[in-house]
């Protein structure tokens, strides 16, 4: 897992393996009675001695406001509905270090994430919403007061100030995520407020505009269906590649993401995805850009229009003037593909390795080598999901950007870049 930009990120590129990571809970106390002192250990409240809460496993301090804290440095806030002052150990995310489940990195300090429309109920009574995190108002320029500093017009009509800190510039181009995700650049608006669409109803997107997030809605897959089913129109960017060549990629805008256990989300179109997530992502069932069709289906395509079509990493074609007698080659990613199987001759070979293990930009897989002009492996697709709060793939999940096999050779898998403050792989993701 790498550790980048003050939150936890995993790349996934042709990887001919399967990830599983199981998580331990913590069992229920055995005390009879509770006397636990701050931040020992515990499973209920009734564990630690009143008044203290029981949260991420210790004893906390409840508050109403970060001055209720009486460890200097401590933040108040809110989880689970209620204020509690974090334990020193808990407050920095620097240096890539992630936030407790619930909270977010701001500012390099695990706060509440929120939302400028929801900030009432998502921040505690005197806080305010800054920058996809709540804030005491005396951390922000102008104390809160209307509109100092370099805060941005929210859609409510309210302002939000600018968060006094010295790494301040920086994090606040970050904008709504809370950072900037990989491959969008400067997509959010630069002054870290919520865009609103502006008259037309045209979103804006480039370095001093972005996505009206008031409207991304809140989407819960719970059967079978492809992305033109289930999410809402994405929004279609350009990319390059390290060779210089441009092509479109889908990025969708929500506010939360829900895979059922039973539902499978597929996504058909021929374009590196871009899943942009304010809040959690639960991947319950299974989501999936594998290439599983013959002639260079899914990912394959990204490639069209190329001086390569099957991609750039595309195996050999097999029964050519060149491989007279072999089958296609496997095609390549970040790995290189296998030689088809000659008959006699020369047998065609691997494709050429590209890519890298950032997936910056986000690359899809290739197709494998055709034989006889036809039959060829698809390459797997190309997917990047940024949350804002937690990415959470549970034990039955699946997050699938595998390569088709055919008569020809296999296409190569494709990507698969998770990044958020928290990330909870308990399931599969897999690039085979």
């Amino acid at each position: 897992m790498h550790h980048r930009r003050r939150f936890a990120a995993w790349a996934l590129a042709l990887a001919p393996i399967t990830i599983v990571v199981a998580l331990g809970t913590p069992s229920c106390s055995s005390k009879s009675a509770g006397g636990a002192q701050l931040a020992s250990g515990c499973s209920l409240n009734s564990d630690c001695a009143d008044p203290l809460v029981c949260i991420f496993a210790l004893c906390h301090q409840a508050c109403n406001e970060t001055r209720d804290c009486t460890t200097a440095g401590d933040l108040c806030v809110k989880i689970n509905g209620n204020g509690v002052c974090e334990l020193p150990q808990e407050v920095t995310c620097a240096g890539g270090k992630s936030c407790q489940q619930g909270l977010t990195c701001s500012n390099s300090q695990c706060r509440t994430p929120c939302q400028a429309a929801s900030a009432s109920t998502d921040c505690l009574q005197n806080q305010q919403c800054a920058n996809g995190a709540c804030y005491d108002p005396t951390e922000l320029d102008g104390g809160g007061e209307g509109g100092g500093g370099e805060g941005g017009t929210t859609e409510g009509g309210g302002t939000e100030s600018g968060i006094k800190d010295a790494g301040y510039e920086a994090n606040y181009e970050a904008g709504p995520l809370g950072y900037v995700a990989s491959n969008l650049g400067a997509i959010n608006v630069a002054d870290g407020g919520f865009p609103v669409t502006p008259e037309g109803g045209v979103p804006l997107f480039g370095t001093d505009g972005g996505i009206d997030w008031s409207a991304a809605p809140t989407v819960t897959v719970t059967g079978t269906c492809t992305s033109t089913q289930c999410l809402p129109a994405p929004v279609i960017v350009t990319l390059q590649d390290q060779a210089g060549f441009t092509f479109p990629t889908s990025v969708y805008f929500m506010s939360a993401l829900t895979v059922d256990s039973s539902a499978v989300l597929q996504f058909n179109e021929p374009r590196p995805i871009i899943l942009a997530v304010l809040g959690p992502v639960d991947i319950q069932g299974t989501v999936t850009v594998a290439g599983s069709q013959y002639f260079g289906g899914n990912g394959a395509t990204t490639w069209a229009g190329t001086s390569s079509p099957q991609g750039p990493g595309a195996g050999g074609n097999g029964f050519t003037p060149n491989f007279t007698a072999s089958g296609g080659g496997g095609a390549s990613f970040c790995g290189i593909g296998g030689a088809g199987s000659a008959v006699s001759g020369t047998a065609a070979p691997g494709g050429s390795v590209y890519g890298n293990a950032t997936i910056t930009p986000l690359l899809a897989g290739s197709a494998g080598g055709y034989v006889d002009g036809y039959q060829w492996g698809a390459g797997g697709g190309a997917l990047q999901i940024s949350s804002g709060v937690e990415i959470h793939v549970r034990g039955v999940g699946v997050v699938n950007a595998g390569g088709g096999s055919a008569y020809g050779g296999g296409g190569s898998g494709g990507s698969i870049l998770l990044e958020a403050p928290t990330l909870f792989l308990e399931g599969f993701v897999t690039a085979n």
